[in-house]
């Protein structure tokens, strides 16, 4: 049987890319966050999305402008999914908590009431953390090593369920008549001593309506994949390609199945970047638009703290392949091309002529703006010789990963409202550009076919006995 697709989104206020916020009419003021909250979930809703997922980033800097300005300053992802709850009925809301430094009774507290407020709608995004300058905000000298991080995320699980464990389902009786409010055996401590954590309940907190709290896991390294195979009910994973998408849940499943787990229970979800307009048209203009906006180091940029190194004309000729001795190296960017220059370049690549026409308006400029749908998404028109201009040639190789380096969308990114396939589950109204696809990425994964239909987080019928210790996912 086919099984529905699940689809949520990840909320990020200031735009999923790093020039969203310049566009017109885009949110530029974290201080405005709670109105876009507003309609963002309003958006969610009418929609008909399964999830909110709100990450978390545990420091700031000038350089996170260039790379991630959503990250600049944002709200406490527990207070932002806490704050949804009271404006929102259906959608499941999914706050990131990182267990490097986070408390697990407090974890577990906050988490249980979001449930119980929201009649079974939260979720948990466990992370361990990747940003060394959280170290100094949390009192301590540095950043764990991996191997730290991940033996206390395994112990935060078993906490966080030891916790969610510790009134039993039939531990309130509530009887007015014989003056008996609760079955103290029904009340368990979680009695945790590890390594890395000690805590020792019970929470006092009412059993989250969904017993077990659904957690997600993201992550590449082998302990991260490790604790998403053996603890997480969703995995969310990077993956370029269909094919590398498929090969990641083989992995995964397989590794939950060694763990004893039913494979089928582990729904692995991968991240696109949508670009949703009328046409695919008028998408591709939005993406041009989006590449056009990054900034380059030009003019008083390049003198602005934190400038991304690689984003200069000699990271371009690099990634470009350009030859070392070319004058092209020395040029600025959109700086105009003599027609000798580009006779020669035709001359070498006679075909280059219809590729790359000069504007009408653009007197001895080549214009080097248009971007073509290829198997890889969205990416610039090749040439075989070096381009003799730098307009608009904003974009590394789709390979690179060096901090700040600018990324075209994914494959599959460019969608219209029109061609978009419906869930075979429910139809689904396209949400608002502005309120959602501006400051949302969208993220889809495979629900189980015997599921609720109802757009929550999966429910986690996994019960842990409070003497079961964590598992070692080395």
């Amino acid at each position: 049987m086919t099984e529905p697709l699940i689809i949520g989104a990840m909320v990020r206020t200031l735009g999923a890319y790093p020039s969203g916020w310049r566009q017109e009419g885009a949110h530029r003021d974290p201080a405005g966050d709670a109105e876009i909250l507003r309609r963002v979930a309003q958006a969610g809703e009418d929609a008909d999305l399964d999830y909110l997922f709100f990450g978390d980033w545990l420091a700031t800097g000038p350089d996170l402008e260039f790379r991630d300005p959503y990250l600049l300053a944002r709200i406490d992802p527990v207070s932002a999914v806490l704050f949804l709850a009271g404006i929102t009925s259906r959608i499941g809301l999914i706050a990131t908590v990182n267990a490097t430094y986070a408390d697990p009774y407090t974890t577990a507290r906050s988490l249980a009431s979001l449930d119980v407020l929201t009649h079974g709608r939260a979720g948990i995004n466990l992370v361990t953390g990747a940003e060394p300058r959280a170290a100094g905000n949390h009192g301590r000298d540095a950043h764990a090593d991996n191997v730290s991080r991940y033996d206390r995320a395994e112990e935060f699980v078993t906490a966080l369920r030891r916790l969610w464990d510790s009134w039993s389902e039939d531990a309130w009786i509530a009887d007015a008549a014989r003056g008996v409010l609760i079955d103290p055996d029904g009340l368990r401590a979680a009695d945790l001593r590890g390594a890395h954590l000690s805590v020792t309940g019970p929470l006092n907190v009412a059993r989250p309506p969904q017993g077990q709290i659904p957690i997600v896991h993201a992550g590449t390294s082998p302990r991260s994949r490790a604790l998403a195979a053996t603890e997480a009910d969703l995995a969310l994973i990077a993956a370029p390609v269909l094919v590398d998408a498929i090969e990641v849940r083989r992995t995964l499943r397989g590794l939950a199945a060694d763990a004893g787990r039913d494979p089928d229970g582990l729904k692995v979800i991968a991240p696109v970047l949508p670009v949703v307009a009328d046409t695919d048209a008028d998408a591709h203009r939005i993406v041009e638009r989006l590449l056009a906006l990054v900034p380059l180091a030009e003019g008083h940029q390049s003198a602005r703290t934190a400038f991304p190194a690689n984003r200069t004309v000699a990271a371009l000729a690099d990634a470009l392949a350009v030859d070392p001795d070319d004058a092209l190296r020395h040029a600025a960017f959109d700086s105009p091309v003599t027609e000798a220059e580009h006779e020669g370049s035709a001359a070498e690549a006679p075909h280059s002529s219809s590729a790359w026409p000069a504007s009408p308006d653009s007197g001895s400029r080549i214009v080097r703006d248009r971007g073509i749908r290829s198997p890889g998404g969205i990416s610039s028109q090749r040439t075989p010789f070096p381009p003799r201009s730098w307009s608009a040639m904003r974009r590394p190789s789709p390979t690179t990963s060096r901090p700040g380096a600018i990324r075209a969308p994914q494959t599959g990114s460019m969608c219209s409202r029109h061609s978009s396939q419906r869930s075979s589950r429910r139809s689904r109204r396209s949400p608002s550009r502005s309120s959602v696809a501006a400051a949302c990425s969208d993220v889809t994964a495979r629900r189980s076919a015997s599921g609720s239909a109802s757009p929550r987080p999966p429910r986690n019928p996994r019960s842990r006995p409070p003497d079961q210790t964590s598992r070692d996912a080395a």
